[in-house]
């Protein structure tokens, strides 16, 4: 099947060609013959995206289209004019068809487009396959060809108009359009299925008169009827929604994906400077999939030869990460009865956390939990630099996530305070010698007053600890 996106990509690295490209498509969209192998709505969608890009000239793609439209008709209304008739006869002669295409059945159809033509033309531009041998068979009847251009002139302009108006639009707000797609994907064949499957049920209700058979088998008692069937479509809704659900855990917090979702790990040593942490393209964290909305920044970096847990004890707790390992649903329900949800997979420099952890106070609604990315010291590559980005589950509230609406955690937007009070942890520990100082960043993110949709803010410093164990 033809792909959209690489076309695209062709006609927009292919600028000077594309719009005899976009023609060409328009043109022989409707050529008879040709019209089979040539989908002339990759042609209107992919034109009229990159118009709405500011990459395309509009005007020329809306000219370009509506004269390959027209020209196309009118080629194919002289193809079935001048070679029509004899093509007509030639297949009449084949034993199969010349039941169908005989002397009586020609008259029919000339009949027809004499009374019904004009119109035909017309509205066989929205029926898809229609239009491909609608103007082959209006010059055929030998439909006057001023009448068919009246009337194939503006079925072209809306035809192709629509295609237009939606591709344009869609270029404009592309990327809108493609994060709520693949944000509501899953929610959309949800409600298809649904619809598809009443539809289904619908047809064979009325196919097998499924009402009639219920009252035979069960009962004359209408009451009884209706609450029979009322219980039958509870039954199958309630496991459609069930087995929905499930499958969506199932694909947003356990499938892991393939390689590059989870495993790119590009190279993981790290030469720690102030460029490094003055670009605040490397200090934000992100979902894989919608690597533009920053979640919460890297607000802390451990500089030490030692291993995480050594240097938060017992004191923390590991996180299980989803979408990341393999979390079985049973396991989700320990996490639950434990009070240590997992976390979500984020990802810095499209390299996802190695570990995530969270404060040994057990509570299902708040709680501090941090990520670390561990990299290789460049410098001294015995040395371990583990970035880490600390926040604060401050409730719960229902959101979209992964797909379908759930309850998740509500992060406190403050996250300079988590920064603080880990940084005061480090300070209490006796086991370790710790040399930590504020380094001020040009990243930060002033808290503004009634933006329900502020991730965080911050003062942009990071929290810099040199940690080595007490002798």
């Amino acid at each position: 099947m033809f792909s959209l996106k690489p076309f695209i990509d062709f006609l927009f690295h292919h600028q000077v060609l594309s719009y005899l490209i976009l023609f060409l498509g328009s043109y022989f969209e409707t050529v008879i013959g040709i019209s089979f192998f040539v989908y002339g709505e990759i042609f209107f969608l992919a034109g009229s995206i990159l118009a709405g890009m500011n990459i395309l000239n509009i005007w020329l793609v809306i000219l370009v289209f509506y004269l390959g439209g027209v020209l196309g008709d009118s080629t194919s209304y002289f193809l079935g004019r001048k070679y029509g008739y004899q093509l007509y006869q030639y297949l009449g002669k084949n034993f199969f068809l010349k039941r169908y295409l005989n002397k009586d059945n020609y008259q029919k159809g000339s009949n027809f487009f004499k009374k019904y033509g004009k119109y035909s033309v017309f509205f066989a531009r929205f029926l898809g396959p229609i239009s491909w041998i609608t103007p082959f068979l209006a010059g055929i009847y030998n439909l006057n060809y001023k009448t068919f251009l009246i009337f194939d002139f503006p079925a072209v302009i809306l035809g192709i108009g629509q295609f237009i108006i939606v591709g344009y639009f869609a270029g404009i707000h592309y990327k809108i359009l493609l994060n709520l797609f693949f944000k509501y994907l899953f929610i959309i064949l949800f409600l298809l299925i649904i619809l598809l499957y009443f539809y289904l049920q619908f047809k064979k209700f009325k196919r097998k008169k499924y009402f009639l058979d219920l009252t035979k088998k069960w009962t004359k008692n209408k009451k009884k009827l209706i609450i029979a069937t009322i219980k039958y479509f509870v039954f199958v809704v309630t496991t459609i929604i069930i087995i929905f659900f499930l499958f969506l855990f199932y694909l947003s917090f356990v499938y892991q994906g393939s390689t590059s979702y989870t495993n790119i790990k590009k190279n993981k040593s790290i030469l720690l400077n102030n460029k490094y942490l003055n670009n605040c393209k490397n200090l934000n964290t992100y979902y894989f999939d919608s690597p533009s909305s920053i979640i919460q920044p890297i607000n802390i970096v451990l500089i030490t030869n030692k291993d995480i847990p050594t240097i938060l004890k017992n004191d923390w707790i590991k996180d299980n990460i989803f979408k990341k390992e393999n979390h079985s649903f049973k396991n989700f329900l320990i996490d639950l009865k434990n009070k240590t949800l997992p976390v979500s997979n984020l990802y810095a420099n499209n390299i996802s956390q190695d570990v995530a952890y969270q404060y040994k106070k057990k509570s299902l609604t708040k709680r501090e939990h941090i990520r670390f990315w561990s990299f290789t010291n460049k410098n001294n590559p015995a040395q371990k630099i583990y970035l880490g980005s600390i926040s604060n589950d401050d409730g719960f509230t229902f959101k979209f996530y992964n797909h379908f609406f759930s309850p998740i955690h509500e992060v406190n937007k403050n996250i300079d305070k988590s920064r603080d009070f880990f940084y005061q942890y480090l300070l209490k520990q006796k086991n370790i010698k710790v040399d930590c100082r504020y380094i001020q960043t040009k990243c930060q993110v002033k808290k503004t007053k009634g933006a329900e949709d502020q991730q965080y803010y911050t003062d942009g410093k990071i929290l810099l600890c040199k940690i080595n164990l007490k002798r």
